[in-house]
């Protein structure tokens, strides 16, 4: 539906040169924040790609041949999503991360598929190497491997991966914000560099937090 609005009206020429004509984003809180906010439909597209993707990764698999047949779905997917990217680019439009158009999120699907594939590699030549004694977990930091769940682990990767989506979604306000409370093409490198701290802090502090009382944002 988003590529649609993107191909049949002038929303992608709105989203790029904005009602002034120049690509600018000074204006209210809609027309300074026009990619993030639109764009953010292509994106929660890409997050739900990815959620079934990590569901074909994460499932059980208690025999090679499980992990052979896993190998085998990304291999397909990576193929199936790079011959579809070709066809967009050809016959529709082409990739933009500033639109998030379905050029770009099926390219980002492939390109990420492919590089889960070249860790699954590295991961199943670790496992065949690895010892009853010595077992390896690639992946897993010291803090996690001290308990007895994963689930239970306060690290700041821990807190992301419960609630994904909002940690973009949040991402993506914040970075309003700040365009519309600083001139970032113009702005200091010190007071640059202390945005993006309060950026970054606030981010995570809010997923952390989040991850802390045990909250997840999922919804399906």
């Amino acid at each position: 539906g988003y590529q649609c609005l993107l191909s049949l009206t002038n929303l992608k020429d709105w989203m790029i040169i904005g009602d002034n004509k120049d690509g600018s984003y000074s204006g209210g809180f809609v027309h300074s924040n026009r990619p993030g906010l639109f764009s953010s439909l292509g994106y929660c597209s890409l997050y739900m790609f990815g959620v079934q993707i990590g569901r074909l990764i994460f499932a059980d698999k208690s025999r090679w041949i499980d992990h052979a047949k896993c190998f085998e779905k990304l291999a397909l997917i990576a193929a199936s999503s790079g011959f579809i990217t070709w066809l967009l680019h050809t016959h529709i439009d082409r990739s933009s991360r500033m639109i998030a158009n379905l050029t770009f999120v099926i390219w980002q699907v492939c390109h990420n598929t492919i590089l889960l594939l070249s860790s699954y590699v590295v991961d199943l030549i670790c496992a065949m190497y690895s010892t009853p004694e010595k077992p390896l977990i690639p992946g897993q930091c010291e803090h996690c491997s001290d308990r007895k769940s994963r689930s239970n682990c306060c690290c700041l990767l821990s807190a992301v991966n419960k609630n994904q989506l909002f940690f973009f979604l949040i991402g993506n306000v914040l970075t309003g914000v700040v365009n519309l409370a600083i001139k970032t093409g113009s702005v200091d490198t010190v007071p640059a560099l202390g945005a993006l701290f309060m950026y970054g802090t606030t981010v995570c502090g809010l997923t952390c937090l989040l991850f802390v009382f045990n909250i997840s944002t999922k919804f399906w």
